[in-house]
């Protein structure tokens, strides 16, 4: 089992503990792009986070989205293939993406 981020979505049905491991990590990356950066107080001056903190957390807000995308892709295809339905809607796609890009959302 290996937690690569650019390693393609696994099948849920042939191998669960991968798939959730890979839902683990979209979830805390998803996390870590929902929190508030904090900054700090310098004797008595407050000094603002830098720019870089605010591009790395729009980088963890996109990428736990995409891993989140292609991980509920692969397992409406896996449900497709083990006889499901796996119908879903244009809005329902966007709905999922927008909710985990501004708000964590939910699988």
């Amino acid at each position: 089992m290996n937690a690569n981020f650019f390693e393609a979505a696994p099948d849920p049905a042939s191998n669960p503990a991968a798939f959730q491991q890979q839902q683990a990590m979209a979830q805390a990356l998803l996390r870590r792009g929902g929190t508030q950066q904090q900054g700090q107080m310098v004797n008595g001056h407050y000094i603002q986070p830098a720019d870089a903190a605010y591009a790395g957390q729009l980088v963890n807000a996109l990428a736990g989205g995409y891993k989140r995308d292609q991980l509920r892709d692969a397992d409406r295809a896996s449900n497709l293939l083990n006889g499901g339905n796996g119908d879903v809607t244009p809005m329902q796609k966007a709905g999922t993406w927008l909710g985990g890009l501004f708000g964590g959302g939910g699988a």
